[in-house]
């Protein structure tokens, strides 16, 4: 009960001190799931010393706060490092984070490390991104982290980020493209994720408009 009662006042503290112009998306799913790779993309950070390294082994327990320098102040009461899951602020000079703190969290699969995740931080996100490799779909890793946001993070407006879209394709020999997607296939693959996460969260609110699919290497 007392860790508990710490846990909900490190939470309270943290939202008070957030500053609310600037919006907070959590980038959730195990490690390999496409959360670094995306991150790569959209910010254009290839080959450049801010790129996020990927396919991190799932032991790293720290969550990065990736955001434009000029909220470095707002970022100064969110970072830590003596919690069991570490806060670090990464500063990017990029018009899209003046505005925005990508929260990279870790892939683990430690009790602990999640718990800390999803009652520590991930309650002052306002949108998080669930993300899911089409290569290796919903599996025992995904448990822990989808009942907690399900179950204590029904607030949060969730959206299910399917990387690797490039498994869909036609003809393997050329590159992804809207003419080169087997929508069935797709399709069919979308039905049973939905299926599989509503019975293993217990909702029924999960609709087909709450996925996006998306790939990173064919961008």
């Amino acid at each position: 009960t007392k860790e508990n009662l710490q846990r909900l006042c490190r939470g309270i503290e943290q939202y008070i001190d957030k500053e609310h112009t600037i919006v907070y998306v959590g980038f959730a799913g195990h490690f390999s799931s496409g959360k670094s790779s995306t991150i790569n993309s959209i910010l254009s950070l290839g080959n450049t010393k801010n790129e996020r390294k990927t396919g991190l082994n799932p032991t790293d327990t720290a969550i990065s706060l990736i955001t434009d320098s000029v909220n470095s102040q707002s970022l100064m009461l969110m970072s830590r490092e003596t919690a069991i899951v570490p806060i670090r602020s990464i500063f990017i000079d990029s018009e899209l984070l003046q505005t925005l703190v990508i929260s990279d969290t870790p892939g683990s699969g430690d009790p602990q490390v999640i718990n800390g995740m999803i009652q520590d931080f991930l309650p002052i996100c306002d949108h998080i991104l669930y993300f899911i490799s089409a290569s290796n779909p919903v599996d025992e890793a995904d448990l822990p982290v989808l009942r907690q946001l399900s179950s204590k993070l029904p607030f949060i407006p969730i959206t299910f980020i399917v990387t690797r879209t490039d498994e869909f394709r036609i003809d393997k020999r050329r590159d992804l493209s809207t003419d080169n997607i087997d929508k069935a296939k797709q399709d069919q693959f979308l039905g049973q994720l939905i299926s599989r996460i509503k019975s293993l969260t217990k909702t029924d609110s999960i609709t087909p408009q709450d996925f996006l699919f998306i790939d990173n290497e064919y961008q």
